[in-house]
């Protein structure tokens, strides 16, 4: 009798030991998996090359000098949120399938209205337009919206100049802040 307890037991250790040295090889399987991963780049570890808070009140921001690649960079509005009000939605003019219906009466004044250049030194690059209604990007706890886009070249310093035409500073509240960074689709450029 003694001896079959003792090989249940006996069993039971080594499903015990089985599965710790399971548990203990896929946390060696992960912290090494990390360790590699952090190794390449990839468009989600990407760090924007500039990422500065602004005011949305009624005026200009500018960038402070930046260099990039040979590649095409987004200019985008951040928003700090964990779900966006229909306010949020509306004013900073962003949709999913279209604009919403009722932007009007939860937004009379209309969404973020402005321009933005980008420039080498006293060169202008390129110009555009605030869209009213663009797309934008979530996350768990942020909302951006492009505002616009450039092709970069490699060894130049560029600055950007963002004129906002219209007052939205009550979404200062969302901490708003300005971002230049490399598009995720930049594999088609050299």
């Amino acid at each position: 009798m003694s001896y079959i307890n003792s090989q249940s037991v006996g069993k039971k250790i080594i499903v015990q030991l089985s599965r710790s040295l399971l548990v203990v090889s896929f946390v060696l399987f992960l912290s090494t998996w990390q360790a590699e991963a952090q190794k390449y780049k990839c468009f989600l570890c990407t760090k924007p090359v500039v990422y500065m808070s602004v005011s949305l009140a009624k005026g200009t921001v500018r960038t402070p000098e930046f260099r990039v690649g040979n590649k095409s960079y987004e200019i985008k509005l951040d928003f700090t949120t964990s779900r966006p009000p229909v306010e949020l939605e509306c004013t900073i003019g962003y949709r999913m399938m279209g604009p919403r219906k009722n932007c009007k009466e939860v937004s009379p004044e209309g969404p973020i209205a402005g321009r933005w250049k980008v420039w080498e030194g006293e060169r202008l690059v390129t110009e555009g337009v605030i869209k009213e209604h663009d797309y934008a990007g979530f996350a768990t706890d942020y909302i951006d919206r492009v505002i616009g886009e450039f092709i970069g070249e490699k060894k130049k310093r560029y600055w950007v100049e963002v004129e906002f035409t219209t007052d939205k500073s009550k979404l200062n509240a969302f901490d708003p802040r300005l971002e230049i960074m490399r598009e995720s689709n930049n594999d088609l450029l050299p």
